[in-house]
């Protein structure tokens, strides 16, 4: 299976509060390379993203950003071994993160070659 689309909206609820995507700007393309392909601003609640990557990629980058604002939402802090068998924060984890890509990625799915 191989995705076909990912419409990305402007903000997304995370842990009951609005956290704003936008794409890089010129000089955060320009940086990429050496930055990567997200970044996640705390204070403003903003997640930032490339946004000439593959599919399959910027869904990787919604998930790695969203965690890191699900845990500062939750206040997490490392490490977070501890939490893997949390039975109250695991099912809390799964529900976010549910949320978020439900509200960040309309993926589309066709057969082909993976």
């Amino acid at each position: 299976m191989k995705l076909a689309t990912v419409a990305v909206p402007k903000k997304v609820l995370i842990a009951g509060k609005w956290w704003k995507l936008r794409p890089f700007t010129a000089q955060e393309r320009k940086d990429a390379p050496t930055k990567g392909v997200g970044s996640c601003w705390y204070g403003p609640k903003m997640i930032t993203y490339h946004p000439r990557q593959h599919k399959e990629e910027m869904l990787d980058t919604f998930l790695h950003e969203g965690l890191h604002a699900i845990f500062a939402e939750r206040s997490y802090v490392p490490p977070l071994a501890a939490l893997i068998s949390d039975e109250k924060t695991i099912p809390m984890l799964v529900s976010d993160i549910m949320g978020f890509l439900k509200q960040v990625a309309d993926v589309s799915l066709k057969e082909g070659k993976s």
